[in-house]
């Protein structure tokens, strides 16, 4: 929804705050496409469909129901299964995908048992000719200018000339028509799932010597790299599991920043882990499994190093990130991207680079350069104690780390407001200032309340 309808349906008298998080498209297919590999355990043939943005899956259930006890049996598992996932859904089943998508978005009611749409084995035909235009996938031009024409079911369109509304409406209403009808071929695209990157040691005796422990997972990091060369991909996340004789398992995670299938270094940062830990109980066995991979890029060695060179291209700096994030935890070491938002404090976030999609777009909107934001953010805005205000300009005087500060320079003001649509909006005036003993602040007056804090600091 909307921001606006968003924050309308919020109590304002509520002390809970709205939260708003942006849009990202990119993300949600992603998601999209792993619950689609999560499908395959219902159907060997999952996709995703066509319409953007994308929010449905299909499944081709052909020859496979009487494997789960028939069709009933297998849209209660899949549902199910879906609802441990915390995840509510609309279902349809037909004969195509398009009216299996149709009965799925429009065929279903509002009521929570009211969830599948079924076409009618005697009768498919009326199941879906009752359904609204909208159940074509057209698009959103076309399907305004139908309704202009006064036509709202698919009924509606049936008895009209093919030739005319072709010569109208193009031949995409056409096949949309003829997809939904069984009387065009359409495909589902696969999504394929990721082959299983797995290794695994059993020892005949369990064991407690590190040397012993540290030789086997240096063998099945050797042999999953063999594997992840087979098809061409590197390790993103690797995870280690030492099972125990009477104690729960260890489990030991390498992330790495880019991928890679070096037996040496990622035995290296699993080495590392391996030494901050003590062994719970003896060692039963041990398995090695890339539960993330990439395909492999290669990049030629540059002879002199340029100027302007992507960070994330460099060898030395990827490997400094991945031995950091095996020592103080993958979460820990981040990177700061920028927001398009006016609230200084808003206008960032901190992502992980290890085991976050690498975003290489950036807001083109952001002008700001380092003379007009300080180098140094504080987290939160302190307040000063003014001791002499200007009603035109910053305080002349103000306290600062128990010592008196006198204003020698300023510059602004520079007007930061947010949208309506924030439930606590901000209006401040900013201004750099810069005091008698040299030191160079950013600071603001808070136009609502009247008060003046410190923002930042500039060198």
């Amino acid at each position: 929804m909307s921001v606006a309808e968003a924050t309308g349906l919020t109590n304002r008298h509520d002390r809970h705050t709205l939260h708003v998080e942006p849009y990202d498209p990119s993300t949600d297919l992603e998601s999209l496409e792993k619950l689609a590999v999560w499908c395959h355990r219902f159907s060997p043939l999952v996709g995703i469909d066509e319409v953007q943005p994308p929010e449905t899956l299909l499944l081709d259930v052909g020859g496979v129901t009487s494997l789960f006890g028939g069709e009933e049996s297998l849209i209660r598992q899949t549902r199910r299964g879906l609802q441990q996932l915390r995840l509510n859904v609309q279902m349809g089943l037909a004969s195509t995908p398009g009216a299996a998508w149709a009965l799925a978005h429009y065929g279903c009611g509002e009521a929570d048992r009211e969830y599948l749409a079924i076409a009618a084995p005697g009768q498919p035909q009326a199941s879906i000719h009752r359904l609204p235009l909208a159940a074509l996938r057209l698009p959103a031009r076309m399907l305004e200018t139908l309704q202009r024409l006064g036509l709202v079911t698919i009924a509606d369109l049936l008895p009209l000339p093919r030739v005319e509304l072709k010569a109208r409406f193009g031949g995409f209403l056409l096949k949309r028509l003829d997809q939904i009808l069984d009387q065009a071929p359409e495909m589902i695209v696969p999504v394929r799932s990721a082959p299983d990157f797995e290794v695994e040691w059993c020892f005949e005796c369990p064991t407690g010597h590190h040397n012993s422990i540290q030789l086997v997972i240096e063998q099945l990091v050797e042999r999953l790299c063999v594997l992840l060369r087979r098809h061409q991909r590197g390790v993103l996340l690797m995870i280690c599991d030492l099972h125990y004789q009477h104690v729960p398992s260890t489990h030991l995670e390498v992330g790495l920043f880019r991928p890679s299938i070096d037996p040496r270094h990622l035995f290296q940062l699993v080495h590392v882990q391996l030494n901050n830990f003590r062994l719970s109980d003896f060692v039963t066995d041990i398995s090695l499994r890339a539960t993330s991979s990439a395909p492999l890029v290669c990049r030629q060695e540059e002879l002199v190093t340029t100027r302007g060179r992507d960070y994330q291209d460099s060898p030395r700096i990827a490997s400094m990130v991945e031995r950091l994030s095996g020592r103080v935890g993958r979460l820990n070491v981040v990177r700061y991207v920028l927001q398009n938002d006016a609230q200084p404090e808003m206008a960032y976030r901190a992502e992980p680079l290890i085991g976050c999609r690498s975003r290489r777009k950036t807001c083109s909107t952001i002008s700001f350069t380092p003379l007009h934001q300080p180098i140094h953010l504080l987290p939160e805005p302190l307040r000063l104690q003014v001791v002499m205000a200007d009603t035109s300009g910053p305080p002349s005087h103000f306290q600062y780390h128990g010592h008196q500060q006198q204003v020698a320079r300023h510059w602004g003001p520079e007007r930061i407001e947010t949208g309506w649509w924030r439930q606590r909006n901000v209006r401040r005036d900013y201004y750099r200032v810069e005091t008698t003993t040299g030191q160079r602040l950013w600071i603001f007056r808070c136009l609502k309340y009247e008060s003046w804090f410190l923002h930042g600091m500039f060198g």
